[in-house]
């Protein structure tokens, strides 16, 4: 609040409408740039702390040079910026104040220098190889057709637009040098010009050597320093920005592309030249897909042995793995990749019940995306069954092989049989009777029960046997064994009541040959079994 008084320093004071909001003390902190030609111009950004905002008429004073009206001005909670353009002057320094509105200007010091000719501010780009041969850009000041000096050797530049001058680096010693403008010793140099010569680096090695587009190759070597680093793969292909572990190791991303030998190339300066090829190489394979999972369900417990067949990829890389939905990795139990694809083998993990993706990764690359899936199902799932053909008489013994399998029952197309467990991952049961065809078998009573892609059996009639010709012969003889229902997994026949059955070649449901075998001579019964 303003009050006023008129009869003394200590009372009859009145206080008005009026008040008076009071800032911080005004100190500058920082000015940029810090140096500009005497023939003025610079626009130059002062920092500064304190003061208030809602003042017209801001100022800068350099040296004794004021008022220098503010171009803009801002002023926050805590201080702001001011932005004046510099006034003609003499070469040297002077101090740098500022002040918001009619107040007076600060008085903190922070200095600015006039300097005769060019003054450069900042190098495009800012890093080089100490061999030389760079073109670099010279961003400042009263920059026109003149030289360029990094570190004293003094090179011819050529004018690249206003306020710019296009020099090529000469060579160097590794480390930073100061980058001056102009022939005279009046040049300057401002607070960026500085440019950073750095040694070719050396590509030692590539680790992986092989994989897929996104493997992640850890590349070593020395004088791995710079703006960079970025990878090449391959002579033709586009750098590509890599990660910077330490003076010898970079992490470069293998992009996607044809397969084949590549070599690998590193440049620390930008992605467009100074490019170094070592003595490593990275072997691309083609695009992974996966063509097909086997089986392609499971128990929601996990533990099915999935073997995924894909397309792509190449050999030789270690830790492939595979994906079942989002849970990844999973390690590969076993893994073979030949020309033109392989195969991966991975446990499936615990999931909930329902259909994922299956895909595969060949070492540190990326996961396949072909959308080939696996499904997790509550209860026992039947994979296949040992034997698959039986009479439609009923009464074979059954193994039914799968997952999550005990002591439960088995459904032949719907008729459920009890099952006794005969080990780890099987389920013995008596087949019922049935009709000849196909039909599903299940395991476990609930609705949660699944079929594999193999767990089907064949229910066959009992074959009849008509004639044997010839009906005589010593062994070695081939008979001719004609009847009915001469179909299932055989046929086989056996030479009297308790000989040994032979395999024989089924000609027709109606006919088969059989072999006779040696042994005392006889008449023997001629049986005939197709299961």
């Amino acid at each position: 609040s303003v009050a006023l008084g008129v009869v003394g320093p200590e009372d009859g004071f009145v206080v008005g409408g009026g008040a008076f909001r009071r800032g911080g003390a005004l100190g500058v902190r920082s000015v940029s740039p810090s140096r500009g030609p005497v023939s003025g111009g610079t626009l130059v950004s002062a920092l500064f702390e304190g003061g208030v905002g809602g003042v017209s008429g801001s100022s800068c004073r350099f040296g004794s040079v004021s008022p220098v009206a503010a171009r803009a001005s801002s002023v926050g909670a805590t201080g702001g910026s001011s932005q004046c353009a510099s006034p003609a002057h003499s070469a040297g320094r002077v101090s740098v104040e500022v002040s918001l509105g009619p107040g007076a200007y600060s008085s903190s010091g922070v200095s600015f220098s006039f300097a005769e000719g060019g003054v450069a501010e900042s190098v495009v780009p800012s890093v080089g190889l100490a061999s030389g041969g760079g073109v670099v850009t010279v961003v400042g000041s009263s920059l026109s057709e003149g030289t360029c000096s990094f570190g004293g050797t003094v090179v011819p530049g050529v004018s690249a637009g206003e306020g710019s001058l296009s020099c090529v680096a000469p060579s160097g010693v590794a480390g930073f040098v100061a980058v001056r403008v102009g022939a005279g010793a009046g040049s300057s140099v401002g607070s960026g010009a500085y440019y950073q010569y750095v040694s070719s680096p050396s590509v030692g090695g590539v680790s992986p050597s092989a994989g897929a587009g996104g493997t992640v190759a850890r590349v070593s070597g020395l004088d791995m320093v710079g703006a960079g680093p970025w990878c090449r793969f391959g002579e033709s292909a586009s750098a590509v920005s890599a990660l910077s572990v330490s003076s010898s190791l970079a992490l470069c991303e293998a992009p996607a592309g044809e397969a084949g030998e590549l070599s690998v190339a590193l440049g620390v300066v930008g992605p467009e030249d100074g490019f170094v090829v070592g003595g490593g190489a990275f072997r691309r394979g083609g695009a992974l897909g996966v063509r097909s999972v086997s089986p392609s369900r499971g128990p929601v417990s996990g533990g099915t042995l999935v073997s995924a067949l894909f397309e792509g990829g190449v050999g030789g890389v270690s830790g492939s793995s595979c994906r079942f939905g989002s849970v990844s990795p999973v390690a590969a139990r076993a893994s073979s990749v030949g020309a033109t694809g392989g195969s991966s083998q991975c446990a499936s993990p615990a999931h909930s019940a329902g259909r994922v993706s299956v895909e595969v990764s060949l070492g540190p690359g990326a996961y396949s995306s072909s959308g080939v899936s696996f499904s997790f199902a509550e209860g026992g799932v039947a994979e296949s069954v040992v034997p698959s053909v039986g009479l439609a008489s009923g009464g074979g013994v059954v193994t039914v092989v799968g997952s999550s399998l005990s002591e439960g029952t088995c459904s032949f197309g719907g008729t459920v049989v009890p099952g006794v467990s005969a080990g780890e991952g099987s389920l013995s049961c008596v087949a019922p009777s049935g009709v000849a065809g196909f039909v599903a078998v299940r395991v476990g009573a609930g609705a949660g029960s699944s079929v594999g892609s193999g767990a089907y059996y064949q229910y066959v009639s009992s074959p009849s046997v008509g004639g044997v010709s010839p009906s005589a012969g010593a062994g070695g003889t081939v008979a001719r064994v004609s009847g009915l229902d001469m179909v299932g997994a055989g046929p086989w026949c056996r030479f009297g009541e308790s000989a040994s059955a032979v395999s024989a070649l089924s000609v027709s449901s109606s006919l088969a040959l059989c072999e006779a075998p040696a042994g005392e001579a006889g008449e023997l019964s001629v049986a005939l079994g197709v299961v």
